[in-house]
């Protein structure tokens, strides 16, 4: 039989072990939204809407409220979509064009 490969203490594993588990999380949200910034700032300094944002999830929770909720799209109930469109109602809409 060969080696058990054991590996050294000073191993980035090692370093990571007094970290919680929340704090990695929020350590790779950072990241990631640092490495979008960096490659499109447009993507949150001028939003916009997808080809089905506007029709379907804004304009949808404009005209129905609530109601929007129970709505679905394409053979989905797509309530978080929904609750965003919702959300964004105090928002004007010249803002995201």
């Amino acid at each position: 039989m060969g080696h058990r490969y054991t590996a050294p203490m000073s191993s980035p594993s090692a370093n990571l072990e007094g970290l919680s588990e929340r704090s990695v999380l929020r350590v790779s949200a950072v990241i990631a939204v640092a490495s979008v910034m960096a490659r499109r700032p447009d993507a949150f300094l001028a939003p916009q809407f997808s080809w089905e944002d506007e029709p379907e999830w804004y304009q949808v929770a404009r005209n129905f409220g609530f109601k929007s909720l129970g709505r679905v799209y394409n053979g989905y109930l797509g309530v978080p979509q929904r609750l965003a469109g919702l959300l964004v109602q105090p928002c004007p809409f010249d803002m995201s064009l």
